[in-house]
């Protein structure tokens, strides 16, 4: 979901990036709080699951959280570290394919649109670095 981001920090520089790259920052903030939270994905709160009432806005602000103030702390600090963990392999990916990245926007300058095949070609060739890679 930082691929776009990244690409337009790296292309642009950081004060240049628009707003649906901010967008992309905030989905992905909503995917690694669901990935703590509600999956058990955490590294400090591995396997553990912490319910949200999903009630009205009133209701949220009146009813406690099934959570201590700290591990509240610890959920925001396992949401960062996911989504700069994620920051750093798509900088690292998109740094390495960085010829095939202007392949394409050549190709979509010059076309538009382009279909799902012929984009699969342009990034034939394309790697993931060994130090991305998660496994």
């Amino acid at each position: 979901m930082l691929g776009g981001r990244v690409a337009e920090e790296l292309v642009y520089g950081q004060d240049r990036v628009t707003t649906g790259a901010g967008s992309d920052l905030q989905k992905a903030a909503e995917l690694a709080r669901d990935m703590v939270m509600h999956q058990g994905m955490g590294k400090r709160l591995r396997d553990q699951v912490f319910q949200v009432d999903e009630g009205m806005m009133l209701e949220r602000l009146v009813h406690e959280r099934q959570y201590s103030d700290d591990t509240a702390k610890i959920i925001d600090d396992e949401v960062e570290a996911l989504i700069t963990e994620a920051a750093k392999r798509a900088r690292i990916v998109i740094k390495a394919n960085m010829k095939k990245l202007d392949e394409l926007k050549d190709a979509l300058l010059e076309k538009e649109s382009i279909e799902a095949a012929e984009v699969g070609e342009i990034l034939k060739g394309s790697h993931m670095p060994k130090e991305a890679s998660l496994y």
